[in-house]
């Protein structure tokens, strides 16, 4: 996405500022490096940013705990770009749809394509906000194939995600190994924890 659009910036979220360097920035930087792209690419810990040589691309990282952090987030500024990416990563560790619908409506500016990325474990409690908007999206398209779900409203895409759609080889099979003995010897765990399923 950065490499098409010269002015478009990403902000990398996450809910404790303790896990950004080792989760988001790692993985970002882990995904360049993989791809052999490092030299187009100014990597940053202080301030933690990944830059895009010769734009105004930027990646940011910030953390949303405390009221002042969510302050800090609204006032980042973004020189000759907007901030067209948002990732919430661990998006089940806030609190609720109104806390991400704050940032969210402060950093809707400055361009006219956005895009808002959650990712996270299902949450136990069925009742748990993102488990609710789930729900509420239940007039979707699911390819039988794929599993790809997709909202008969095009700006929505769900992809759910468990141990068995991963391909062999990324995983250990020791892991496969233990996701069968918890299958037998609790369900419900086995369900939530392999099948990522509400509880």
């Amino acid at each position: 996405m950065l490499n098409g659009e010269p002015w478009a910036c990403c902000l990398a979220l996450r809910k404790y500022s303790n896990t950004l360097k080792t989760s988001v920035y790692a993985e970002i930087a882990n995904a360049i490096i993989n791809l052999g792209v490092e030299n187009k690419f100014q990597m940053l810990t202080n301030p933690m940013e990944i830059r895009l040589k010769g734009t105004k691309s930027v990646i940011k990282f910030a953390n949303l705990n405390t009221a002042e952090d969510y302050g800090k987030v609204k006032s980042i500024k973004w020189p000759g770009g907007y901030c067209r990416l948002i990732w919430f990563e661990e998006a089940d560790q806030f609190q609720s749809k109104h806390d991400v619908d704050q940032v969210l409506l402060s950093l809707y500016r400055g361009g006219d394509i956005f895009e808002t990325i959650f990712t996270y474990n299902t949450p136990f409690s069925p009742s748990h906000w993102l488990n609710v908007g789930w729900n509420n999206e239940r007039e979707m398209l699911t390819d039988a194939d794929s599993g790809e779900v997709r909202k008969k409203r095009e700006k929505v895409y769900f992809k759910h995600v468990n141990l068995y759609d991963i391909p062999r080889g990324i995983v250990p099979e020791q892991v496969y190994d233990m996701a069968e003995a918890m299958r037998e010897e609790n369900l419900q765990e086995w369900k939530h924890v392999i099948m990522r399923r509400s509880g």
